[in-house]
């Protein structure tokens, strides 16, 4: 870039300073078709050299600051990396004005100052220029404008003064010493043409050459440089303008292949990155993470990655698929960790254990809703928890299923509604009593004896809460109505076996009739079972 405005420079002051001026006096000469023009003088050339390069004043003005307090500033340095001039103001347009990076104020294609064109910068901070933001320059718009025109209106006047000068020469060339080594021109090949070929020019003497020197003075009042043969002008003439032609192509690829490198590092991304927002914003998860993707680490790409995963495990969790969700989650939180992730995945396996409970699938449920609160608990959950423990011990307590008995006895310390009546039943004593006349035989269930017999009343015992004991008391009833009781005076408790047997005295044998065994709970006097066998001959 700084190559760049340097040759903007060389070109600015060859064409305005060398070329034209003895352009215009090859033409004024070739017109006038005389045969030897008087010279002039290099200090002359040199006023008006003087005259037509002054007043290029730099004017810096105070447009807004570009601060590290600016959200986009980190972002405009990057662009600005590759270049030579590293931005300090915000570029800002006001019609035909702009303020240039570097704060001055122009009115044209390129800056006065460091030589960055105005397409360039706009396409440089049009994405990144604060919207309601104007800086100090809108205040002092008005005088920065009359001192923009006024310094315009300043070369105008040069460039009449010197259009006038011309013409009073009448057909003089006029030559302006040049300090460039490419742009110099030797005083030996400067000379005064006219219409006439070579052949026909008349030789310059060294008295004529004289009588040209001291005939100066009086028209001019200065000193002459030394005239030599016209040939010479006639060749580096056109020398000089294939070299303007070739610096004028050369600038035009720079700026081409400048505009491009613009193009390919700061437009294409910018576009490329508002494509997939649009597409995130339509939904189109997927299409916008390979447009992130292909931009790398433009702006916040991973950024906006993270949302869009984000985005599409929402759209699947609203959708009952929640196993693709979890896995959309869990990739997302690979890339940047998020407690509200965390979240989602938990409502995802809640949804899981909600479904398995709709289809009776209780311990399926339960494994779900156990991940859920791994990853945190609360009262709603564990009540869904309850909820799939009370349905699981209904379904399976009846097969003495052992996790079913399990779930039953922590339901119970919690006194989950329902739990009671089926802790009841399921740790209720089951009593079996049987009748026979054998103490030895607990199969042989007999209703009727004779009268001689010993009857044997067989009792077992089942149930009952573990490690619970009962003490119990039976009661006999004899055919013709008398009626005994008598204590066990031991405990007795899941498996127990109680025998106890009944004769008549002899020689009565009693009645024939109905003889009849119950047995009592003696801590609620609750009866257990009862049986009874019949006296006969």
């Amino acid at each position: 870039m700084k190559n760049l405005k340097n040759l903007k420079h060389e070109k600015e002051f060859d064409t305005k300073t060398l070329i034209s001026d003895i352009s215009d006096a090859l033409k004024e000469t070739d017109s006038t078709a005389s045969d030897t023009k008087e010279a002039v003088t290099l200090k002359e050339l040199a006023q008006s050299r003087a005259e037509n390069s002054e007043g290029r004043e730099t004017v810096v003005y105070e447009p807004r600051p570009l601060t590290p307090d600016d959200d986009m500033y980190e972002e405009i340095l990057e662009q600005f990396a590759t270049a030579p001039t590293k931005p300090k103001y915000w570029f800002e347009e006001f019609g035909d004005y702009w303020s240039c990076s570097c704060g001055h104020i122009n009115k044209g294609s390129s800056c006065k100052n460091c030589g960055l064109e105005r397409d360039i910068l706009r396409s440089l901070f049009i994405l990144h220029k604060p919207a309601g933001e104007p800086g100090k320059l809108n205040k002092k718009l008005k005088s920065a404008k009359d001192k923009v025109d006024q310094e315009e209106k300043q070369y105008a006047d040069k460039a009449l003064k010197r259009q006038q000068r011309e013409a009073d020469s009448n057909g003089e060339l006029r030559v302006v010493p040049i300090e460039d080594d490419d742009c110099a021109l030797d005083s030996s090949q400067i000379t005064a043409t006219s219409e006439t070929d070579d052949a026909s020019l008349p030789k310059v003497s060294a008295d004529s050459k004289s009588d040209a020197i001291s005939d100066a003075p009086s028209q001019h009042d200065k000193q002459l440089p030394t005239v030599v043969s016209a040939p010479a002008v006639s060749h580096q003439k056109p020398h000089r303008r294939t070299k303007m032609i070739i610096a004028a192509i050369i600038l035009i690829i720079l700026i081409a292949a400048a505009s491009a490198a613009i193009y390919v590092y700061f437009a294409e991304p910018a576009m490329k990155y508002q494509d997939a927002k649009k597409l995130q914003a339509a939904g189109k998860y997927e299409e916008a993470i390979e447009k992130y993707k292909s931009l790398g680490d433009y702006e916040d790409c991973d950024e906006l990655i993270w949302e869009c995963y984000v985005s599409i495990a929402d759209k699947l969790y609203e959708d009952g698929k929640y196993s693709e969700a979890i896995d959309t989650y869990e990739f997302a939180m690979e890339l940047k960790e998020s407690d509200t992730l965390n979240d989602k995945i938990r409502d995802c396996y809640i949804g899981i254990g909600d479904n398995y409970c709709s289809d009776k699938k209780y311990k399926d449920a339960l494994s779900a809703y156990s991940t859920a609160k791994e990853i945190k608990d609360s009262d709603k959950l564990q009540e869904k928890i309850n909820t799939a423990k009370f349905g699981f011990v209904k379904a399976k307590i009846s097969d003495e299923n052992e996790e079913a008995v399990r779930f039953m006895n922590e339901l119970m310390d919690i006194k989950y509604p329902g739990i009671q009546k089926i802790y009841d039943d399921y740790y209720a004593w089951h009593i079996k009593i049987l009748a026979n006349t054998s103490e030895q035989d607990y199969s042989t269930d007999l209703s009727t004896v004779s009268r001689k017999d010993t009857v044997y009343f067989h009792v077992m015992l089942t149930g009952g809460e573990p490690s619970e004991e009962l003490q119990l008391y039976y009661e006999i009833s004899w055919p013709n109505g008398q009626s005994q009781i008598y204590d066990l005076e031991s405990t007795w408790k899941d498996g127990s076996k109680i025998t106890a047997g009944f004769q008549y005295p002899i020689p009565l044998f009693g009645k024939e009739g109905e003889l009849t065994f119950k047995l009592y709970d003696k801590s609620t006097q609750e009866l257990l079972g009862s049986d009874s066998v019949t006296f006969s001959k």
